[in-house]
């Protein structure tokens, strides 16, 4: 049995139709796209309602308890096509992305 925090909204990805979610990371305030089993390898830990995310890096501790997880990112064969270069500002018509990619 896989355990899982509070069951967030899933959603299909809008690329490959896989079942994600998005959560917020806590340190940019950015949604990031998040698959919705827990891993051993992750590095990402969620907060026990799955809308905050610590994305964490080596050797760093999360301020929530839990198990890791995985961007959507890190699995999605499309995610290329998604990421956006550092630097470069988001378009306004994506900032308040609701809704599967």
């Amino acid at each position: 049995m896989t355990y899982r925090p509070l069951q967030p909204e899933l959603v299909p990805c809008r690329s490959c139709k896989a079942l994600i979610f998005f959560a917020t990371v806590t340190k940019t305030g950015k949604k990031i796209p998040m698959d919705p089993e827990a891993v051993d390898d992750g590095n990402i830990v969620l907060s026990p309602d799955c809308r905050d995310a610590d994305v964490l890096g080596p050797g760093e501790a999360s301020t929530f308890p839990g198990r890791k997880y995985r961007s959507h990112f890190a699995t999605c064969p499309d995610a290329k096509g998604w990421r956006r270069k550092r630097g470069i500002p988001e378009p306004a018509s994506t900032k308040e992305h609701s809704g599967a990619w």
